[in-house]
């Protein structure tokens, strides 16, 4: 009698020896180009190929392959790569799954609940917005807010994802180094006066006393009004070099002018940054004025002139901020601009990538500089504030009680064009896309217009023509909106003709559609 519990218990070898007459080797069911009996890989490979996943596909197999040597001839079908395809489909799987989540806003929503002392405020409509900093950091500017001399710098830095990020960074005047230390991040989808006033709202709310601080930006229009807005007494300055460059792109496009021309109107500018007082910039301003030309005398007076009046050296010197030969800049910005650059390898991470690799980031910065107040690591004191050392287990006691993420663990997926090879799989649409497909032609809003030779979809705010046409047999579609793929336009002009799209869609983040629409 066959006993079903004891087999469970025992580690049982079942042989069978009957007939193989009616057993045939067959290929894959899927494949259908080759002929060749599937073998099935060994488990153990599957598993060495997963390790790999940041690896190119075709240079993962070659490696793998390169080990025959040292495997059996008569296991080599079993213990290597069966092809290319199945190594790109087993690092595409396990990309995959080792995303916080397939959905990459959804994966920052699991992350603020998962560090709710990191991810301070996250909102997704109407523009996408997210805030990051932590308890130590906020801390620690509170331990030295008092100190005159400390400035704080923003600015926004690109090509990190489908998205920027605007740190907000403080050069520590504790230390002799005057280290630049961010402080708080802002991730945003668009660059409007909106997103940067609600970050320093929110930091306002959030107990951050900067009703008086000195902050550096650039010339942006959008962080300077969305700052006032938020914080009218902050004093906002400017960055020297950012004036300067700002002349120089205007006298180029603006006026054609040859390189020398603008290496006249650049250091001119320069002069009048470089005034010791408000009286000899005005006797600047009468000279110099007289030899530009009449576009770029108006430009100066209508862009240039409070900002060069504002910035001044006279002006900057009675605020103890001017550095002399260059005034002052937002270096300390851009210094952390390219760490998070270095940090991400100078690709276009994932919105969940970016924010472990800034939380991380973090740990790091609070570490270091708890450390270099009780006299170890790589900062140190100033004679001068040597009243805010603190003993060794103090210090400790304040270390960050968070741990490091492990984010090797995580896949380097590009956002920018989500390099994940094909796979084999059903076409589908993704079910948000087919609802508002379904809502445009149950809601009567599109019409066949035979003179325009396309449909006509009448928007909440816009109207967009979409054109189908036929080619070797198949169909193409162009649409006026801005989603290029993944358009919903397109997909109601096939279902309003009753016509099933065969295409395969790659699901993308909630916000890619909006990625050229950015202002």
């Amino acid at each position: 009698m066959f006993d079903g519990a004891k087999c469970l218990e025992t580690p049982t070898l079942i042989h069978y020896v009957g007939s193989l007459e009616g057993l045939a080797e067959r290929p894959h069911g899927k494949n259908k180009l080759d002929e060749r009996p599937h073998v099935r890989t060994a488990v153990s490979q599957i598993e060495e190929q997963k390790k790999k996943i940041d690896e190119q596909p075709k240079k993962l197999y070659r490696k793998l392959c390169t080990s025959a040597q040292s495997v059996p001839p008569n296991s080599a079908a079993v213990l290597l790569p069966r092809n290319v395809k199945q190594v790109k489909n087993t690092v595409y799987q396990e990309r995959l799954r080792r995303l916080v989540s397939q959905d990459d806003v959804y994966a920052l929503y699991l992350l603020a609940h998962h560090e709710t002392s990191y991810v301070r405020r996250l909102q997704l409509s109407p523009e996408f917005m997210c805030t990051l900093y932590s308890d130590t950091i906020k801390k620690e500017y509170d331990r030295i807010r008092n100190i005159d001399t400390i400035t704080l710098y923003y600015v926004t830095t690109f090509n990190l994802g489908d998205f920027y990020v605007s740190p907000l960074v403080m050069r520590h005047e504790l230390f002799k180094q005057c280290p630049s230390i961010p402080l708080a991040y802002h991730v945003h989808e668009a660059k409007t006066t909106t997103t940067h006033e609600s970050f320093f709202r929110v930091l306002n709310e959030q107990g951050w006393d900067m009703k008086n601080r000195i902050i550096v930006t650039d010339r942006e229009s959008s962080i300077r009004k969305g700052i006032r807005q938020a914080i009218p007494t902050m004093r906002n300055l400017v960055c020297w070099n950012h004036i300067q460059q700002d002349v120089k792109n205007w006298v180029l496009k603006s006026l054609n002018n040859t390189p020398d021309d603008v290496k006249v109107y650049v250091s001119h500018v320069w002069d009048l940054l470089d005034s010791n007082s408000e009286s000899e910039q005005t006797n600047k301003l009468e000279k110099m004025s007289s030899q530009w030309s009449a576009p770029f005398l108006q430009y100066f007076n209508q862009h240039l002139k409070r900002d060069v009046k504002n910035n001044a050296k006279w002006v900057l010197e009675e605020l103890g901020v001017y550095t002399p030969q260059s005034g002052i800049t937002i270096n300390p910005s851009e210094s952390v601009n390219a760490l998070l650059k270095r940090l991400l390898d100078n690709q276009e991470v994932l919105l969940q990538s970016l924010v472990l690799s800034l939380f991380n980031l973090d740990l790091s910065f609070c570490t270091e500089i708890l450390r270099g107040l009780c006299g170890h690591g790589d900062y140190s004191l100033k004679p001068m504030y040597e009243e805010f050392g603190l003993e060794i287990n103090e210090a400790y006691a304040e270390m960050p009680k968070s741990k490091p993420i492990d984010v090797s663990q995580m896949p380097q997926i590009w956002q920018d064009k989500f390099k994940f090879p094909k796979v084999d799989q059903e076409p589908h649409i993704p079910y948000s896309l087919d609802n508002l497909a379904k809502q445009i032609v149950l809601g009567g809003r599109i019409q066949l217009l035979p003179e325009h030779g396309g449909f006509v979809i009448s928007g909440t705010k816009e109207t967009h023509l979409v054109k189908l046409s036929t080619r070797d047999g198949k169909f193409a579609e162009s649409c006026t909106c801005k989603a290029r793929k993944c358009c919903h336009h397109v997909h109601a002009a096939y279902q309003s003709i009753v016509i099933l799209k065969d295409t395969k869609v790659k699901k993308k983040n909630a916000y890619v559609a909006k990625k050229n629409q950015r202002v």
